[in-house]
Parts: C-alpha cells; structure tokens; sequence
C-alpha cells in the first residue's frame, strides 16, 4: 500500500506540472469535452417517470405486472377524462362530444372505452339494477305516464305549467294524494327558476324526476382513453393529453361552460410528474449553483479561485450529464437529483484542494509550487475521499433497487469525474487567470481563534463524548418508531390536476384505486376462484365477466314488459318538437292560472315555487322553456331504448368490455376490491395477505406497494452492508490502524441517528426518494472526518495555520446549501429528498468538528506528537 500511495502522489506531482505548464491546451480541450458532452446530451436526454420501473425487472412481483400487461396492454398507459359537473344533461353531452372527437381521432388514439354510450348498456340498463329498485322505478314510471305521454306529445311550456296546475289542484301528478312526486317536481323547477334569474341557468334533469334520485351537486362521468405514446419525446403522452384538452376547451363553450374535463390515469400522472420534477429540479439546480458560488466567494475570499472552481464544476456537471445518458439511456426519478448532488459533492474537491494551496501562495503569481505543495498533502485524502463516496453510491449496484443504483452509478462515477477535473482543470484555469491568493492568513487565523484558542473539542472531550453517548441512546430508542411512507401515490405532486383528480375518485371510493388482479387460465376457473374470495372478509367485491350478466333477468324482464305496455303506446312515434305551437301569450295565461292554483296552500314548498313563479318577466319565458326541455327528448329516448332489454348472455357483451376481462388466449381477469380504507397500510397488507392466501399470483397496486417497499428495504441492508465493509476495509488498509476506522465510523453512526431521531420528532417518513440520505451519509460524512483524521494524525512541520477546518465547514455549508435546494421543489418526492440530506449533511457537521476533535482526543491523548500539538498550544486537529 504504501508503494502504491507513493506512485500515486508521484504522478499527482508530474500531472500538476504537466497540467500548470500547458494551462492554455488543458483548459482549450477541457472547453472541446464540454461542447461535445452538451451536443450529446440534447441528443439523449429522456426521463423514466414509472416508479415501477425503478425496481428490479426480475423481482416476482415485476414479472407478474408484466404479465398481466401483456394480457391486457388496454390497461396500461391509460388516460382517465374525468367529467362533472352540475347539471347530468350537460355532462352527457359533454361525454358523448368528447368521446366521439377521440373515437374519429385513430393518430392519437387507439381505443375510447365509454361505457353509457354503448347501446348495448343503454338498452339493457335497467337489468343491472337490483329487482326491488326496479320495481320501484317501473312503480314511479307508471305514475308519471299521463304526465310524461302528455309531453311526449307536445313539450311546450304552456302544456308544462297546465300539467302542474292540474297536479296541484289535484293534489299531486298523478292523483294519489300521499305520493312525494308533486313536491321533486316542484322543487326542481324552482330550482331551475332561482338559477335562470340568477343568471347561471341550468337545466331541469328529467333523469333524476323520473327515476326518483335525490339532485346531486356533481354529476361525474368517466371515459378510459388509450393514447398512442411518443416514446421519443420527454413526455410520451403530452400530445394525447393536449389534444384532449383542446377538445374539451371547444365542446365546453357556451351552454356547456358549467361542465368541468379533468385528466388522470397512468399517462396523464407520468406525464404531469415529468413536468413538476423538471421544473423543480431545475429550479433546484439554479438556486444550488447560486447558493454555493455565493458561499465560494465569501469562503474562498478569492475572486480568481471561486470563478476558476466554478467553471470546473460546471464542466464535470455536464461531462456527469453525458456519462449518465450515454450508460443508462434515460434518468428516473431519483436519479434526477444527480445535477445537485454533484454540485454539493464536487465542489467539496476544490474547495479542500483550493485552500490548502492558498496555504502555500506567494505574491509572484506562480501557483504551479503551490498547486504541487497541496497536492502532496492533500492529494492522498481527496483521492480516498471519492473512493469512498464512490463506493457508497456503488454499493446499490448489486441490489434490486434500480432507482438508487442507477443514481450510484451516476453519482459514483461522478464522484471520479470531479477528483479528476479539480485535479485538471481547476489549477490550469486558475493559472490562466494568474493565481489565487485570497485573504486565506486572516480569514484562518478567525477559525484559529474559534477552534484553537477555544479548544472546546478538547478542553470538554468527556463532556461532549458523554453527551454524544446519551444521544445515541435516545436515539436508538427511537429508531423502532421510524415509518417509511410505501404508496407512491405520495411523492406526487398534489396540486397538479392528475393527482387532484385521482385523489378526488380516491375519495369517493379509494377500494377501486387500489383494487388487485388476478389471471386465471380461464373464465370457469376465474368464477370459481372469484367465489372462493368473495368469502374473505377483507374482500369487498370481486368482478369477472361473469359479473357483467344480470341476475334475475326473467323477473325483470317480466317488469320490464309490463312497463313497455303501459308506456310504450304513449311514447310511440316521433316526439313532438320543443315549443311548437306555443306562443308567449299561452304561456303567460298558463303562467297566471299556475299561480292562483298556488294560494292558499300552505305547503313550503309551493309558497316557494310560487314566489320563483312570481319573480318571472316575460322575457324569461322562452329561456325556462329551452330549460325545462333540453334535456327531456334524450331521456325520452333512452327510456324508449331500454324498455326494449332482452335477454343478456356472455355472448352479448359488448367487444370493448370483453377485450378487459378476456385476454386474446383465453385467460380470464378477476378484479378484487379491498374491504376499508385502502390508503391505510395495516389494512392493505391484511387485504393483500388474504387475497394471495388465495391467489398467489395476485398483481395489482396493493401488491406492487407492499413488494417494492420490501425491495426497497431489503436493498439497504444490503447496500449498507457492503458499503461499512469496504469503506471500513479500504480506510484499514490506507490508515493500517483500527481506531482511525473507528474513528471514522463513530460520527458518521451518531449522524445517522441524530438524523433518525429528527425524523421521528418531526414526524418525517423515509419513502422511495428520501432514502438516498443514508448512501450520501457514508460518502459525505466518511469524506469529512477523513480530512480531519488525516491531518489530525500527521506530525505538524509547517508553521503556518491550517485551512482545514476552513474547508470543512466550507465543504459542509456548499453541500447543506446545495441540497436545501431541493426541498424547494413542487414535487413532494424531491422536496422530502432536499430535506433529509439537509438535515443529515448539517448534523454530520457537527459530528465532523466538534464529536471527532473529541474522540481524536480521547483516543490520542497520550502520543508524542499530541505533546508537541499541546506545547504549541494548537488543538489537535489543525
């Protein structure tokens, strides 16, 4: 080893000297690198958005997913149209508008599944309500008829008020005086009236009249799209959700402005979190790189040498870019944060490299005697500085956690990118502006006086030894209390319309969101299998084609016959047109005698259907009439279709719901829905363990949650595990003394859980992107108590005041400003990412200056070389 750490430093020496003496040439071909890296990156840049796929394709539950999107490609990368509003006509129209631009739109879209604008669903609806609601719908149909018949016939507003006068006068619509019909009507219309005198009319909803419905506020429906993605853009599915969009824009014009279209689904998310970690890593990005050339400025006190460091670092970011795209092709979601990370860890090489030649500056403007000077005494740590860090990024390599080894591989490999061009390119551009000597003397005879005239690391070793013992209890009492936050659905940005959407039908029924497939070999066997789970308590519902056939047709049939007799003859034939006839004079005589059927009825409701009457102008009538009918010939004719159901089969289902539950080979789909709150992880793993109690082969949402945090978690022991080892073995064979390996170790495991304990006290979760603390922790905090450790070791023959503490907490204050960066992003994953590694990076500073002096002296205490440290009256550290 120790020939090896010769050879080393000799060629560190002569690639200095090569390096200062062609300054000009290095620094031209390092500019060349740079522009040919740029090229190349605008050429391959793409992300990967799929939380999925950041882990191990070959983990079971990755094969099962797979397999199933093989066997049903039209549930993957789907677009969700999700469309409310107010009135139920308008959103049906706005569906039916929507859908069809899309259906006749084969560029962009491969398939539009509608399922109430299939006939087949409209005309067999009424089989798929249970028997007694139908009876009771086909009760209240009956009842209406004369009423209904009679508007069949000639829909005018005069007819309209003369049917209700009669009601009224009668007691009711259709003469049995204890029937609530009257009163729904009645206050409908009100509300219909109130809304056009308001200014923001709406339309009267015949559908929630004739079926009895309670008036929702929201009416929603839901279109499933398959877009065509565009692989070769950064946002495959960004031309599919704009066109949507400006579909939406042109059909919700006018009367239809009350109708809201909103997008979710896999594409739309992946689409919209692409965008929201853009903007947010960039932005991050922007802020990390001023942040820390303010710090260099202020640190450094040399203009020449902040700028110089700059552009080094800007050049290794953009050759790290290059790497990353060339060997990966595409970055993921945690992989993004690589561009900050290496600005916090790269700048962390010349700062210790820049002030240690400070140390050695002269005013006759030749850094090459510097540059060579430092690079002997520090050439050795920052070569083993980034071979650590390297290694615990490397160490993810071989675990299932792709997300965080694709960032190892990045950042590890970075970490050489960046020793080398600090070693390179930094001095030949600071040769080229003629030096870097700052106010380094004053600036370290400041720190002198903090560390060294105190001496608090030393004077109070065993107190804080003490204290730092207490807190590692503490915290590993509170380690057990650590949660990590498994649902992915929680690193999204929630304010972007595809996460507030889903969360909105999440809401409404969170059992759909997180429901589980199942692939049977075929539909017998998936019947029977479906059976056997419905029995499981944790299951709320399962659903196969089977599902899809009504039971009980032959009653409802028989009712549905029954109704056809009664009503068909009044709905046969053309329906006459809205209005047609009516003149405003009818209208106001049929107003007026409407009216006086009104008094003296004490009833609230007719007190307050009669004032909305009252407040009627003249020119209002026409307005109401085009309300209180626009939606009227549409339920007529559906109602018309559906008293015309026949009998249901399997056969008779409809292609575009058989192609979802039926592969092409036969196999069939079972769909099972968890009993409870879905989002609460103790009762999705009691839903997931129950159904693969049954069905080991169960894929879907609660299994790939539960899986991947299990990955994730298995990953980090072993990640960790290789990392302590051969950091550990590494800093044993360069040291050859085992207390520096403990040494080294201690802080960084009180950093650790300080930063645990924090967590739990601010009750902040690990999830999928905030776990890359604990890597950068062995790469961070190893790197700075090495620095430390290495000159604290090492017989002091210079006379001047050491810059490394300087640089220490110089390094430290880059990285925490750095990574405080990104906890300013939109996005929940990189924010909670910023956080932890600010928290962390800060709390390994103070174990680096102020724990380790102690430990130092504590285990030194009694060497030759600390008498000579104590005799000059200097700490041991610098």
């Amino acid at each position: 080893m120790d020939v090896i750490a010769k050879f080393y430093q000799n060629l560190l020496i002569r690639w200095t000297r090569f390096v200062i003496g062609r300054a000009k040439w290095v620094a031209l071909s390092g500019l060349l690198m740079t522009v040919i890296a740029v090229v190349f990156i605008v050429d391959h840049a793409a992300i990967n958005t799929s939380t999925t796929d950041m882990l191990s394709k070959d983990l079971p539950f990755r094969k099962l997913d797979r397999e199933m999107s093989r066997a049903f490609p039209e549930l993957d990368d789907s677009i969700v149209v999700v469309i409310d509003g107010p009135s139920p006509q308008h959103v049906d129209q706005v569906r039916k508008k929507l859908a069809a631009a899309m259906a006749r739109d084969k560029d962009r879209f491969l398939s539009v599944f509608d399922p109430r604008g299939e006939d087949f669903f409209r005309r067999n609806g009424l089989l798929y309500l249970d028997t007694d609601e139908m009876a009771d719908l086909a009760d209240r149909l009956a009842e209406a008829q004369p009423f209904l018949a009679t508007l069949y016939g000639e829909p005018t507003l005069s007819q309209f008020f003369g049917l209700l006068t009669k009601a009224i006068a009668e007691g009711n619509i259709s003469g049995s005086s204890d029937n609530p019909a009257l009163e729904n009507v009645l206050i409908a219309v009100t509300g219909v009236i109130r809304s056009l005198r308001s200014g923001a009319a709406k339309d009267l909803s015949w559908q929630q009249i004739m079926t009895g419905e309670k008036p929702e506020p929201i009416t929603q429906r839901i279109l499933m799209v398959q877009p065509k993605l565009d692989y070769s853009s950064l946002g495959p599915g960004d031309g599919a959700t704009s066109i949507i969009r400006q579909f939406a824009k042109s059909i919700t014009g006018g009367d239809l402005k009350d109708v809201r279209v909103r997008l979710t689904g896999s594409a739309a998310l992946s689409d919209e979190e692409l965008k929201s970690v853009e903007q947010g890593m960039g932005f991050a990005g922007i802020i990390s790189l001023v942040l820390v050339s303010a710090l260099l400025l202020l640190g450094l006190k040399s203009l020449r040498m902040a700028v110089a460091l700059i552009i080094t670092l800007l050049m290794g970011l953009v050759w790290t870019a290059a790497f990353a795209f060339f060997a990966l092709g595409s970055l993921n979601l945690i992989s993004v944060a690589f561009a900050v990370l290496f600005i916090g860890l790269s700048v962390d090489f010349g700062i210790h490299y820049g002030l240690r030649a400070q140390e050695y500056f002269t005013g006759d403007n030749n850094p090459e005697q510097a540059f060579v000077t430092a690079v002997q005494g520090v050439g050795g740590a920052l070569a083993l500085c980034a071979i650590i860090a390297a290694i615990g990024f490397y160490a993810f390599l071989p675990t299932d956690y792709n997300g965080l080894a694709e960032l190892g591989l990045i950042a590890g490999t970075g970490m050489f990118i960046a020793l080398f061009a600090n070693l390179t390119f930094f001095p030949a551009v600071l040769t080229i502006f003629g030096g870097g000597r700052g106010r380094n003397a004053r600036v370290n005879r400041l720190w002198s006086k903090i560390f060294t005239q105190l001496r608090l690391p030393t004077r109070f070793f065993k107190v804080i030894i003490l204290l730092s013992f207490l807190s590692a209890v503490a915290g590993l009492a509170m380690l057990p209390k650590l949660s990590f936050d498994f649902d992915p659905l929680n690193l999204k940005d929630q304010k972007t319309e595809s996460v507030s959407t889903l969360l909105d039908l999440i809401r409404d029924d969170a059992s759909n969101a997180y429901s589980i497939d199942i692939l049977a070999p075929d539909l017998i066997t998936a019947d029977a299998l479906a059976a056997k789970l419905d029995l499981l308590p944790e299951v709320k519902q399962t659903r196969t084609l089977t599902s899809f056939v009504p039971t009980d047709q032959d009653e409802k049939l028989l009712i549905i016959d029954d109704l056809n007799l009664l009503l068909g003859t009044s709905l046969s034939g053309p329906m006459g047109a809205v209005g047609n006839g009516d003149s405003r004079e009818k209208q106001q005589v049929a107003l007026a005698r409407l009216i006086k059927a009104l008094e003296n009825t004490g009833s609230p409701v007719q007190d307050a259907f009669k004032k909305a009457l009252q407040s009627l102008e003249p020119g209002d009538l026409k307005p109401l009439q085009g309300s209180i009918f626009a939606s009227l010939p549409d339920r007529l004719r559906d109602l018309k279709l559906s008293l015309q159901a026949t009998p249901v089969a399997l056969a008779d289902i409809p292609e575009s719901l058989v192609k979802r539950q039926i592969a092409k080979d036969g196999r069939a789909r079972i769909e099972v829905l968890g009993n409870g709150d879905m989002r609460d992880r103790g009762q999705l793993k009691k839903f997931v363990m129950a159904v693969q109690g049954v069905a080991p082969n169960a894929i879907g949402a609660p299994v790939i949650i539960l899986a991947a945090g299990d990955a994730v978690v298995k990953s980090f022991y072993l990640a960790g595990s290789i990392a302590a080892f051969m950091i550990a073995l590494l800093l044993l064979a360069v040291q050859k003394r085992i207390k520096d390996v403990v040494l080294v170790f201690i802080p960084l495991l009180l950093a650790g859980l300080w930063t645990t304990s924090v967590m739990v006290m601010f009750d902040i979760q690990f999830n999928f992107a905030n776990l890359i603390v604990l890597p950068l922790l062995f790469g961070l905090g190893v790197a700075g108590n090495i620095h430390v450790l290495i000159r604290s070791t090492r017989k002091i023959e210079e006379t001047h005041i050491s810059s490394t503490p300087r640089a220490v907490a110089l390094s430290a204050l880059t990285t925490i400003a750095s990574f405080s960066s990104i906890a300013l992003s939109s996005h929940p994953g990189t924010a909670s990412m910023g956080v932890l590694l600010a928290v962390s990076v800060s709390l390994s500073l103070i174990a680096t200056l102020v724990v380790l002096p102690a430990l130092i002296t504590l285990f030194y205490q009694g060497g030759t070389w600390m008498k000579e440290f104590r005799s000059r009256h200097q700490v041991l550290w610098f």
